[in-house]
């Protein structure tokens, strides 16, 4: 068992408290593209709309540009679900429309005009390899890729049952097998892990039915092999 520093989404926040492994950092709700440019000027008086304590700071970080910190961890694990958002470019400042930042309505406060980009777009791909390379400057531990995406299958009392509509996930997993390439490309991975035959949605989990909220026995697969990749590295 490792210790983690966490940049992603619930996937691999999940696997890691399902499992029982160590996270010493985590940051969510944050696209990689958020990682270029400056601080975002905004009215911080918002952040206190936002119930959620996570939620909270992870607006304040993405807002921040909040450098990634591996924080004596043995390894980082990336995912790219939380890549499921928009975001805004605001002058040199890029920054996440996530649920929490739209909800708190946030944009309305930053001073100049604001930019919202499209998921996909040509100014989005480059943003986001921009923030991958910006990314990779500050992290000195082994990088192992969580390839994880949206299931278009869920399990319900024994049975394999489709999504109503996988047009959205066929959309999404398009796009993440784009920023993958990039990821790939761009920074140093030790190693890629993923369970393909076991993405499969789990209407029980804790936090209910979502395309990227899996069954247990996924999380327990990706553990073992990211156990399998660490044990051939030292740390």
């Amino acid at each position: 068992m490792y210790s983690l520093a966490i940049h992603g989404s619930c996937v691999s926040r999940d696997f890691a408290e399902f499992e029982k492994w160590p996270v010493v950092n985590y940051q969510a709700r944050s696209s990689l593209s958020s990682k270029t440019g400056t601080a975002t000027q905004y009215d911080k008086k918002l952040l206190a709309r936002i119930e959620s304590k996570f939620q909270r700071k992870m607006v304040e970080w993405d807002m921040a540009s909040h450098p990634f910190r591996t924080n004596g961890s043995d390894v980082v694990l990336i995912d790219l679900i939380d890549e499921r958002f928009d975001i805004f470019t605001h002058g040199l400042t890029v920054s996440t429309r996530s649920q929490a930042y739209h909800q708190a309505g946030i944009r309305n406060s930053i001073p100049e005009t604001s930019k919202r980009i499209e998921r996909g777009s040509e100014e989005h791909i480059e943003l986001f390899t921009l923030g991958v390379k910006q990314f990779s400057k500050g992290i000195d531990k082994p990088v192992i890729l969580h390839d994880a995406r949206w299931s278009e299958t869920y399990r319900l009392s024994g049975e394999l049952l489709k999504f109503e509509n996988n047009l959205a996930h066929i959309a999404n997993n398009k796009l993440l097998d784009e920023f993958t390439e990039i990821l790939i490309d761009e920074m140093s991975l030790f190693e890629i892990v993923a369970s393909p035959d076991l993405r499969i949605a789990d209407p029980e989990h804790k936090w209910g039915l979502a395309p990227f909220h899996y069954i247990p026995e996924y999380y327990s697969d990706i553990g073992q092999k990211i156990s399998m990749a660490l044990s051939k590295c030292v740390l």
